[in-house]
This record gives C-alpha cells, sequence and structure tokens, in this order.
C-alpha cells in the first residue's frame, strides 16, 4: 500500500486540511473549520501565506455559511481575482481572434482551462495567459502578438529556442502571456497515440471558442507542471488536479497519462501527485494509477527533487542542472556532452549577468550554506 508523498515539494498535513477544505463543500459543523483556526487564525494569515487560493476559501465559507476574524480580506482578495480574470478572459479572447486571423492555431493552458471546473470565476486566480502553438508558427505567432503591443521580457536565442518551452511577454499594462512552443518544462515527447492537438477541445471564452486540452493531457500537464523543482512548494496545482479528475469521469485515459509522463520522464512525479490525490484527499484515482514505481535512472534526480526544495550542498544547483540538461538533452536527440551542458548552462544563467560571475555568485551561496549548516 502506497503511502501519502511527504517532505520537499509535498503539502503538510496542514496543508492538506486546508485543502481538503477547499476540494468539497463541508458544514459549519465540520470539525475540518476548528483544525484550520489553530493554523490560520486570521483571515489575513491565509492571504499572506496562501494568496492564490484565498479566494476560493472565501467561497467555502460562505457556502458553509461560516465568518472567519478579518474575512474581509478574503472578500478584497475575490473581488480582486474576478476583475484580473475577467481582464485576462478579454486579452485571451483577443489575443485568439489575431492568431486566428493569421491562420495560426492557438491551443489555451493552465489558468484559463481550468477556470471553468472551479465553483465560481472569482475562486481560481489566473495569474498570466499561457498558450501553445506548433513550433513552426512561432515567429509568425510573436510577429501577431507583437502587434497587439506584447513583446518579449528576454532574448529568443537559438539556445532559447533549443532548451526551453515558452517565451514569457509583457504588455504595456505589465500583462503576462507565455506562448508555447512545447507544451510544458521538459515536455518534449508525447505518448505514441495521441497529440496534444489530436485530442484538444474547444470551449467558450468571452464570446469565442478557444481549444484548450483534452482532460488527460490536462492532468498531465497540471501535475507535472505543478511538481517543477522549485525553491518553494507550490499547492496551486492540488485543486486544479483534483476539480479536473472530479468533472471529467470517465473522459480521463489512465494509461495514456502514465504513458505521457513516461515519454517526458516525469513518470514517477506523475504516479506520486496521483497517490497525494489518491490517499491524501480521496480523490477518485484508480488504484493501480497512483502505485509508487522504481525510478529508472534517468528518474532517479527526479525522485530526490520532489523531497528536496532548493539546492543542498556544496556544488548547489550544478548537479540538478546537469540532470535537467541530460533529460532535455535525450528528449531532443542531442547527446548530453560537458560542451553541451556549458551551452545549456550560458542560456540558463545569461539572463542573470555574465555567466562567470553568475558562476562565482552561486558558489559563494553555497559555500554560505555549509557554513551555516556546519
Amino acid at each position: 500500500m502506497s503511502e501519502v508523498p511527504s517532505g520537499g515539494m509535498w503539502p503538510t498535513a496542514s496543508d492538506l486540511a486546508f485543502l481538503r477544505a477547499l476540494i468539497v463543500p463541508h458544514s459549519a459543523s465540520d470539525p475540518v473549520w476548528d483544525e484550520l483556526r489553530t493554523t490560520y487564525p486570521s483571515a489575513l494569515d491565509i492571504v499572506s501565506r496562501q494568496p492564490r487560493l484565498a479566494a476560493l476559501f472565501h467561497y467555502r465559507l460562505r457556502e458553509a455559511d461560516m465568518d472567519w476574524p478579518d474575512a474581509a480580506a478574503l472578500a478584497d482578495s475575490a473581488r480582486r481575482v474576478w476583475g484580473s480574470n475577467q481582464m485576462r478572459m478579454f486579452r485571451a479572447a483577443e489575443i485568439h481572434a489575431a492568431l486566428d486571423a493569421a491562420g495560426i492555431e492557438s491551443l489555451f493552458l493552465k489558468g484559463l482551462a481550468l477556470l471553468r471546473l472551479y465553483p465560481a470565476e472569482a475562486t481560481r486566480l489566473m495569474h498570466d495567459i499561457d498558450v501553445l502553438v506548433h513550433r513552426s508558427d512561432f515567429d509568425a505567432a510573436m510577429g501577431v502578438l507583437a502587434d497587439l503591443g506584447w513583446e518579449a521580457s528576454f532574448p529568443i536565442t537559438d539556445s532559447t529556442r533549443r532548451y526551453d518551452h515558452a517565451a514569457t511577454l509583457v504588455n504595456a499594462a505589465g500583462d503576462e502571456l507565455d506562448l508555447h512552443w512545447r507544451l510544458a518544462p521538459g515536455s518534449f515527447s508525447d505518448a505514441a497515440s495521441l497529440s496534444p492537438w489530436d485530442s484538444s477541445q474547444t470551449i467558450p471564452i468571452a464570446g469565442r471558442s478557444i481549444r484548450v486540452l483534452s482532460p488527460t493531457y490536462q492532468l498531465y500537464h497540471t501535475i507535472s507542471h505543478g511538481l517543477e523543482w522549485a525553491k518553494a512548494a507550490s499547492l496551486q496545482w492540488i485543486p486544479d488536479a483534483s476539480f479536473l479528475v472530479n468533472s471529467a469521469g470517465d473522459a480521463i485515459d489512465w494509461e495514456q497519462l502514465l504513458s505521457l509522463a513516461d515519454s517526458n520522464h516525469r513518470g514517477v512525479a506523475v504516479r506520486e501527485g496521483l497517490c497525494l490525490l489518491s490517499k491524501g484527499l480521496d480523490v477518485a484515482v484508480p488504484e493501480w494509477a497512483s502505485q509508487p514505481t522504481a525510478a529508472p535512472g534517468p528518474e532517479r534526480r527526479e525522485a530526490w527533487f520532489l523531497r528536496h526544495v532548493g539546492p543542498k550542498s556544496l556544488l548547489g544547483a550544478i548537479p540538478d542542472r546537469w540532470y535537467l540538461y541530460r533529460r532535455v538533452a535525450s528528449s531532443i536527440g542531442e547527446t548530453p556532452a560537458p560542451w553541451g551542458f556549458w551551452r545549456y548552462l550560458q542560456w540558463r544563467w545569461a539572463p542573470h549577468g555574465s555567466l562567470m560571475e553568475t558562476i562565482k555568485t552561486k558558489i559563494a551561496d553555497r559555500i554560505t550554506v555549509v557554513r551555516d549548516r556546519a
């Protein structure tokens, strides 16, 4: 029997209690509220520590006819989420119309696709807009978006196109748009049976019919992106995945989901993510799909990532970057080699200044970490 994952990128016991209150409605007499009052005695604690989930918590409180100290902060958060979501849906419709007029297929990802699965539009914050285009259409799409006032935050070099999955664009209003030529970080190949485009679906947004991922691809993308190694764990992917599974019914092809994960070296992460949903939150995931599996060679570092947040050794992120480089290289048909890794590091670190200065800074940081730990 598999255990609920813990440590590193995984939620704590108090996080799980908070998530349970978000995912399904609870009556005012349910003991979950008493448990949460210990962790979050004031709504201000929720807004400061879980800003992306505060609006959903506000909705569940109203649903249960409950009050909370300083609850006005939650209402303010919900109003801001609703307003920003309306603006981003308008922007997305504008982007879709422009790309469509230019004959460019687009597929919208993440928040815009998941928003409809939540109890209300004001309960899921859209931080930015994510849209996928065919790799061959990327340059043309950049031109269309430039005409709408979007420009890249960083130069899009040959190495960026080779190793990355998307470019971040901004407009004069400070809005952000991620234009993808690949589905997600580290996602370079697809399961043999279907591609994201072949199985995609359409939904209405702001008067237009836009294309989004099928439930199977959406669940893979949600878990894989949510468990991408970072300096701080994220909880947003968990209600995203829970609402998706609960609403999809039989539309998720679990075998294809795992095949897709394995083909992108995310099999360990996705299976453990499914285990968390099933064992920790009672989401209806097939028992066999949530069983742990021995990490194959390329995924041993991935398994380590899930339980560690940030570099832990004198070498800092170097071993982790080497693993990520090997994963990318093997996916794009490049033989991993030291000179390829050097090129990868130049691309990864160049936006932060000169490469050598960046390396010196990172080494100094790691020495400080090890010294403080001693």
